[in-house]
């Protein structure tokens, strides 16, 4: 049962770019622990982009504690035990303390980065260049306009199982812990996108994306509830 919320922060022109990935080349990248889920005869990995705005701590008595800043997630869509979550794979943002306090708190694989959007009432321009001398590669350049009206993400089984997920899951020193998230039914357009450079995926040896499918979302208010450990089955004699 989820507890008292301890943040909350608006996504807004949040862009999912999703593609089928082969199961196998999926399963050394996520815990044993998880179920990585299929849909329509395989795996998804998603890069989903976003302005995180109004980032609010509940023992700041709500306010906006973080400045506006720009992220941008690479997950897969995992089960633990009958409950559907997303797991994440890397994650940046550009704004230095987000990464470095997500890291401490959670663990989440976050990275610093360079990142630029520029938005239009049909769709967004997307840039995100990773800081580092390791992560250098890692390069994403975009630009998506919506094709459609709006309509809610549980409408159809795919954009459901995509995006409406309530749970994160991520390492603790080994351990597997769940974090609880709330949001709103997903509003979403279809969208087309031209992809000038995504080197995101190099770290999976062998994958090579295809033809995404993308969309466009409206503004999503988002609650974080606290880790909980996640309790591993007993083995039986």
């Amino acid at each position: 049962m989820k507890r008292f919320w301890i943040g909350s922060q608006d996504w807004k022109h949040t862009l999912f770019v999703h593609y089928r990935i082969p199961i196998e080349l999926l399963r050394p990248h996520v815990p044993d622990e998880l179920t990585i889920e299929e849909y329509d005869g395989s795996a998804w990995i998603g890069i989903v982009s976003f302005e995180a705005s109004e980032n609010k701590i509940r023992l700041a008595s709500g306010i906006s504690v973080v400045p506006s800043f720009l992220e941008l997630n690479v997950r897969t869509y995992v089960n633990y035990e009958g409950e559907r979550g997303v797991y994440f794979l890397t994650m940046d943002a550009n704004s230095l303390t987000a990464v470095k306090g997500a890291r401490w708190l959670t663990s989440l694989p976050y990275y610093e980065a360079i990142m630029n959007i520029r938005t239009s009432e049909n769709g967004c321009d997307f840039t995100s260049i990773r800081k580092g001398k390791e992560k250098d590669s890692a390069v994403f350049t975009v630009s998506a306009a919506s094709k459609n009206a709006v309509y809610p993400a549980i409408q159809y089984p795919l954009t459901e199982f995509l995006m409406e997920r309530y749970a994160l899951f991520t390492t603790i020193k080994g351990e597997l812990y769940k974090g609880p998230i709330e949001h709103g039914v997903w509003q979403v357009k279809d969208a087309d996108i031209e992809v000038f450079n995504n080197s995101l995926f190099e770290f999976i040896n062998g994958f090579t994306p295809e033809e995404p499918v993308v969309h466009l979302a409206e503004t999503q208010c988002t609650g974080f509830y606290p880790f909980e450990a996640v309790q591993k089955n007993q083995p039986t004699e």
